[in-house]
């Protein structure tokens, strides 16, 4: 990552850490969501946001102590764009679902009303209030223990957001341990074996797969 990125990211990272540090799990049985919060239909298309007051309700259900289950609730990440170079659309909220994504596929996320898409980017809503952008990232599969409440206000606060399928492929995620660790095998193998020899240890396709499956594709080669 370049000086430029890191800078970028620092003050997300500096709040991470500390809206994580002091977070503990939440030890009472999960719960169901309603079925009309599903992510997607029967076809696979994307499905419109419940209101920021159902996200609302559910946040209070966990903060008092409930473990959600929220696999099937619609949560888009939060994407930032910066005048970078490369990679100028990070996911600096949600990055373990976005490590779940393969590249030809769309990850579904918030971004600033008013930043550019990438090409092939497809806008689902606009005008979304920071309040439910808040809700819908604090809700977390892990409960409090995954909920990083100051980092999302962080990057919420006095904003209006669109909501956005982009390919997978046109994001980073400076966040991502997956990802890091990722490239740091890849490298190390690469020097070892040379990329002939890699590519002689690992599936067909393997880098079409999503990120959490070329990292294990990497580790099986070690």
């Amino acid at each position: 990552m370049n000086a430029t990125a890191r800078s970028f990211l620092a003050p997300v990272t500096r709040v991470l850490r500390r809206a994580s540090s002091g977070l503990r799990p939440a030890a009472r049985p999960a719960a169901a969501v309603a079925p009309d919060v599903l992510a997607l239909s029967g076809a696979g298309r994307a499905r419109a946001l419940p209101s920021a007051r159902t996200y609302r309700a559910l946040l209070a259900r966990q903060t008092a102590g409930e473990t959600l289950d929220v696999s099937r609730l619609v949560r888009p990440g939060i994407v930032g764009h910066a005048d970078l170079k490369g990679s100028p659309w990070s996911v600096i909220q949600g990055a373990g679902r976005y490590e779940k994504v393969q590249p030809g596929r769309f990850f579904d996320a918030f971004i600033d009303e008013a930043a550019p898409l990438p090409p092939g980017a497809i806008r689902l809503e606009r005008h979304v209030s920071a309040d439910l952008v808040y809700a819908a990232n604090v809700l977390s599969s892990r409960g409090a223990a995954g909920a990083n409440p100051e980092l999302v206000q962080f990057v919420t606060e006095g904003r209006t957001f669109q909501r956005v399928l982009f390919p997978a492929r046109s994001l980073t995620a400076g966040t991502s341990k997956v990802l890091h660790e990722a490239r740091r095998l890849e490298a190390r193998l690469t020097a070892e074996l040379g990329r002939e020899g890699l590519a002689r240890r690992l599936p067909a396709g393997w880098q079409e797969l999503a990120p959490v499956d070329r990292l294990k594709a990497l580790q099986a080669a070690a």
